[in-house]
């Protein structure tokens, strides 16, 4: 049966049950979204990548077979359905075409090239088994089991090109799993909450890796011995507590074996409040910080964990760009302002954002980036929109080069140069919305440790070009183009 007759025969079932269920009130909902993105790329012939034998990585301007041209067409759609009050059956169907990306150490996260194959992204079944056992008390115990992904909350993530944003790889990644969940509301907040999840298969979750290299095999390889780790994510959060000056938001979150990979002990926390000033309803400023520290094997710039069995790179980066698992301790640290202002018939807002990052490798000198984004958005007469922003990967010119003290052996003379001009990103863009959807015009070009991030624009809807006037051994690549996207959302 393939995925379409699995997607009918679902919609079938619930359509049937619907009218049977007598039980209190049950209910069905549909959601979803369509998005279609067409980018046409601008690059010239001399910025193709050479590549030259494979694994051809995905959505690149090559030598081979690929052109500039960008694309993205996905549909989603979300099914809730509840038997009863207290229990969720919820499922979310995914078809999508893109070109992808390759990992590009701290630049570029990897995905790989879809056909709009219809697929099951996530299906879970909850329970509140306080309200099923028929307490009526502000208290709700939560039971989840399925197919999802347990994310932060990101109440740091105030600005739309997102340099603040520390915290996105403090997840479990969508996986099997099961979750044990409490929240508790009161006047003073929306809700005060923990939830702790776990992998289905518990403590044989995850294969550990080796952290050094030795006469059994390099770092990164699976170990020889007959033993297995466990993946777990706990949470502890607080959303919306009444303050005199507006609503303050935080988490704190503790996340082992994080991204599904061999992790390690990863940690994490945020603030956000979005302040209202008095005598001033129509402006709003929101501020957020927030601070992660992942233990290893997870390259946390550009999102980004893979293991030596699962690469999708561009071969002619040295062998150690292939994957993360010489990543070792990073801490990042991100604060953002912004600024909302809102009147009759006219919105606008400014967002400013920064990180500062220190990642170590197992060969390389420890390296620093600091990082700040700046964007704004105008919409008026409720219909018409124009922004931009410009995202800055670095202030000044860093090298990441192999420590003195590495075992030549594995590395040798490895030496990277990260300037700012060469990784810098920027966008315009201009549209219509209606409702819940809205349609964009724009230009982006995004460059280096830039190409990760975007407002509008999707990174893995475009194709990546070699810089101008680079080498292929340099390592400096950009996407980007002039784009059109259509968003309808139900």
């Amino acid at each position: 049966m393939n995925n379409w007759k699995i997607f009918c025969f679902i919609l079938l079932s619930l359509c049937i049950l619907l009218p049977v269920s007598a039980q209190d009130d049950p209910m069905f909902k549909i959601s979803g979204e369509v998005i279609g993105m067409y980018t046409l790329g601008l690059e010239d012939e001399d910025q193709t990548l050479i590549v030259n034998n494979p694994p051809f990585p995905p959505g690149t301007y090559d030598d081979n077979h690929n052109g500039k041209n960008g694309y993205y067409t996905s549909v989603n759609i979300n099914f809730l359905y509840n038997p009863v009050s207290y229990v969720d059956v919820y499922a979310k169907f995914l078809a999508r075409v893109r070109p992808g990306s390759p990992y590009i150490p701290l630049q570029l996260e990897n995905s790989e090239a879809d056909d709009f194959s219809v697929f099951i992204d996530s299906a879970y079944g909850r329970v509140n088994a306080v309200e099923g056992l028929g307490f009526d008390i502000p208290l709700g115990v939560f039971l989840k089991a399925g197919k999802f992904d347990t994310t932060p909350a990101n109440f740091q993530n105030v600005s739309r090109y997102g340099a603040e944003s520390v915290m996105r790889k403090l997840r479990t990644k969508n996986v099997y799993a099961l979750q044990l969940a409490a929240e508790y509301q009161a006047e003073a907040f929306e809700s005060f909450g923990l939830n702790f999840t776990v992998g289905h298969k518990l403590n044989e979750g995850i294969t550990p890796l080796y952290d050094v290299d030795g006469s059994i095999g390099a770092h990164g390889t699976p170990t020889l011995e007959d033993k297995y780790d466990i993946p777990m994510h706990f949470a502890l959060h607080m959303k919306k507590f009444s303050t005199p000056l507006g609503a303050l938001s935080a988490e704190l979150l503790y996340v082992y074996n994080a991204e599904n990979i061999y992790s390690g002990s990863n940690f994490g926390g945020d603030v956000g409040w979005e302040i209202e000033i008095p005598g001033m309803d129509a402006l709003k400023i929101p501020i957020g910080v927030g601070v992660a520290l992942f233990e290893k094997n997870i390259d946390p710039i550009a999102g980004t964990a893979l293991n030596t069995e699962n690469k999708i790179f561009v071969n002619t980066l040295h062998d150690n760009d292939h994957d993360t698992i010489s990543f070792r301790r990073s801490l990042r640290i991100g604060g953002a302002l912004g600024a909302r202002y809102a009147i009759e018939n006219l919105k606008a807002e400014l967002n400013v954002g920064y990180s500062y990052s220190q990642i170590a490798h197992i060969y390389r000198d420890t390296l620093e980036l600091n990082t700040v984004s700046a964007d704004l958005k105008v919409t008026f007469l409720n219909h018409y929109f124009v922004g931009g922003g410009v995202y800055v990967g670095t202030l000044g010119e860093v090298e990441w080069k192999t420590n003195k003290d590495a075992d030549t052996t594995w590395e040798n003379g490895y030496i990277r140069v990260f300037k700012p001009e060469q990784n810098i990103g920027y966008e315009v863009y201009g549209g219509l919305s209606f409702g819940s959807s809205r349609f964009v015009v724009g230009y982006n070009c995004n460059k280096g440790l830039a190409m990760n991030n975007s407002i509008e624009s999707i990174p893995e809807a475009q194709i990546k070009y070699r810089q101008k006037d680079t080498l292929m051994d340099e390592g400096l690549f950009e996407t980007g183009g002039v784009f059109a996207k259509l968003v309808i959302s139900f």
